[in-house]
């Protein structure tokens, strides 16, 4: 059971909240804020867990409760309420993935107000008798194409550095503690350096030629479409050589192997899953994914 926002979002949540308009952008497959599959959507595959997959994870999500003053807070989702949606059974795993549009897309710098929302969403998910849950960090924000445009305001990529530095090392610190503390409870609580995985993978991606800095597509509406009109026609690229496919969201490539990393720590630390994911294109050798497989393929 995943919780997370728009690089989580493999239901098209956002797209359907708002009558399919975001994104509508041919160069997003349905309704998913990159061009091709979401790393849950690998993750679940027989070729990864083979396990069923309920992702309640909406584009534009926040961690934290703000004000209902405030009528985009009304419309957007956060982690309480994806949480409430779910029906839990024996054997869940709870995924919390959510933080990003916090920082990145609200401009909070309360870190502690998140840090404390996970925490008390842990407990309740215990409560709820949940044994095994990954608590996933935020990648560098900094890193993201439109953190590094010279349209932003001086220091603005310095601060997401930080605010992201910030809330990682605080989940990780609170993470750790709630494992002690019902680890005599048959629970499981990890964290998951999903920024480290990407650090990592971008570090690499500049070794074969991958564009690191600029991203494929730009736009995530496309109002023509939206009303019945041809729109932009071009083909949707599921295999470009860029890391990012918009500003802010990673390629579908970027995806299966943060799949592939999600993957090995389940199989590691909670004795899951039965199956290892398969991979063996040339990129992958060296760490990266270099376009999808046909079994991936979302280009009918």
């Amino acid at each position: 059971m995943v919780i997370g926002d728009s690089l989580s979002d493999t239901e098209g949540r956002m797209r359907s909240k708002t009558l399919g308009i975001m994104p509508s952008s041919r160069q997003y497959y349905e309704g998913r804020f990159t061009n091709g599959f979401a790393w849950p959507d690998f993750a679940a595959s027989r070729a990864f867990l083979d396990k069923p997959l309920v992702n309640y994870a909406e584009g534009g999500a926040v961690a934290g409760k703000y004000s209902k003053l405030n009528p985009t807070f009304m419309f957007i989702s956060n982690m309480g309420r994806q949480i409430k949606k779910h029906d839990f059974k024996p054997g869940d795993m709870a995924v919390l993935a959510l933080g990003a549009n916090d920082y990145m897309t609200f401009g909070k710098t309360n870190v502690d107000k998140v840090i404390h929302v996970y925490e008390k969403q842990i407990g309740k998910l215990v409560a709820k008798g949940v044994k095994n849950i990954l608590v996933a960090g935020v990648p560098d924000l900094s890193k993201t194409v439109s953190a590094r445009s010279p349209k932003q305001k001086p220091g603005h990529a310095d601060k997401l550095a930080a605010l992201s530095r910030q809330h990682n090392e605080q989940l990780r610190q609170s993470v750790e503690k709630l494992r002690e503390r019902h680890c005599g409870d048959g629970v499981e609580i990890r964290f998951f350096d999903i920024g480290g995985k990407l650090d990592y993978l971008m570090s690499l991606a500049g070794e074969v030629d991958y564009d690191t800095r600029f991203n494929k597509h730009e736009g995530y509406i496309d109002l023509p479409r939206v009303f019945g009109f041809a729109g932009d026609t071009r083909p949707l690229d599921t295999s470009h050589r860029h890391v990012f496919h918009d500003e802010v969201h990673p390629s579908q490539e970027v995806h299966q192997i943060l799949a592939s990393h999600i993957t090995d720590f389940i199989r590691e630390e909670y004795g899951k899953p039965e199956k290892a994911a398969a991979t063996d294109s040339r990129l992958e050798r060296a760490g990266v994914y270099a376009g999808a497989s046909s079994a991936a393929q979302p280009v009918r």
